[in-house]
């Protein structure tokens, strides 16, 4: 599991979340290739607190705060590093070893 072991995500360079003004659409851009991955609100919301300063447990804890109904919250942003980490959009920094765990 990637959550819980004091990792701290970040957005690859070349890599951006947007969220046009006024629709329901969330997505991660790669500008090298012009790959878009589609999001939902929630995914959006913890990419955008992956700046390399918020450790996985503060992301997990900040989703809790703002979304009822979160109690998947450490399964789903795992599955989320683990997907964005295999495409090569999210690098994960702080702890030494393997970086995909099975």
């Amino acid at each position: 599991m990637l959550v819980g072991d004091q990792r701290y995500p970040r957005l690859v360079e070349g890599v951006t979340l947007v969220h046009p003004q006024g629709t329901e659409e969330f997505f991660v851009f790669r500008s090298a290739t012009g790959e878009r991955f589609e999001l939902n609100e929630v995914a959006y919301e913890m990419l955008r607190r992956m700046d390399g300063s918020n450790d996985t447990n503060a992301i997990c804890a900040a989703i809790r705060a703002d979304f009822e109904n979160a109690e998947s919250v450490g399964e789903d942003l795992d599955g989320l590093l683990r997907d964005l980490v295999a495409e090569g959009c999210v690098e994960l920094r702080g702890v030494p070893g393997p970086l995909l765990e099975d």
